[in-house]
């Protein structure tokens, strides 16, 4: 696929109570797509607890013998960070050629990616804030304990935070949303204590809104991936198909929806 069509198109799905090795595998997979191809949107949520660890976060940091004893797996993402627990929360991955406009940078991808899912979530009736600046926070093996640009509040507490993996031909922003937040499980896994946790992190309270939120996540991004990348594609092309490309409906637009 040339570059008009990869900025042009998306390729999306769900996945809901699935496997959690395949769907960390499938984010990375995310990232050759859209290296020739479209971008690729992922959103998925797990049934049981899952120890998610950063790719260079050190195994000390998590409570081994606590996490065999209950049946947690631990597993690495493919971006950097700290931990966090996913039981029933969103995990949401976006994958981009690095011809998108989101791509120029660490901090644009950071940004254009925040205030999508802001106004995703306050569409939904959520008061959700993106931070200006960097607030930091405690030396944490728990993501969510740093206040910084990469994250959305609620009362000034963190629900959602995101980390990137960059590629020569594309990148991947992948970011956890909670939907509910059990501190004491954190804290028996990563080591903080549980009310030094609820004092930074908090959740939107509405894990029985799950699938609402995930398909809401992947119409709404979704077009504004699309919708930007259309916009690249006038400006590069003066609003003149290359040769050898047909308009489809609407000026062009489309998206696939996989898994929906």
């Amino acid at each position: 696929m040339n570059a008009y069509g990869q900025l042009r198109d998306i390729q999306s799905s769900i996945s809901i109570g699935c496997d959690p090795r395949q769907d960390l595998r499938s984010d990375l997979e995310g990232l050759l797509i859209a290296a020739e191809g479209p971008p690729v949107l992922r959103v998925y949520s797990w049934d049981f607890p899952v120890s998610v660890i950063g790719c260079h976060q050190p195994l000390d940091d998590v409570d081994l013998a606590f996490c065999r004893a209950n049946s947690i797996p631990v597993l690495r993402r493919g971006s950097g960070g700290r931990g966090v627990i996913h039981h029933g929360d969103l995990g949401v991955s976006l994958a981009l050629p690095v011809s998108h406009p989101w791509a120029g940078g660490i901090r644009k991808l950071y940004h254009a990616f925040g205030v999508a899912m802001a106004e995703t979530l306050q569409n939904l009736g959520f008061p959700v804030a993106l931070l200006q600046g960097d607030a930091g926070g405690p030396d944490s093996p728990v993501c969510f304990e740093h206040h910084g640009h990469d994250g959305l509040y609620l009362e000034d507490k963190r629900v959602f935070g995101s980390a990137q993996v960059r590629r020569q031909t594309a990148v991947m922003i992948h970011g956890t949303l909670l939907l509910g937040f059990d501190a004491d499980l954190h804290s028996s896994v990563f080591g903080p204590g549980p009310a030094r946790l609820r004092q930074r992190i908090t959740s939107l309270g509405a894990a029985h809104r799950r699938h609402e939120i995930a398909f809401e996540i992947v119409e709404s991004l979704s077009a504004r991936v699309v919708d930007t990348g259309i916009e690249e594609a006038n400006d590069t092309w003066g609003g003149r198909l290359p040769a050898g490309l047909a308009a489809t409906d609407e000026g062009g637009a489309h998206a696939t929806n996989d898994d929906l």
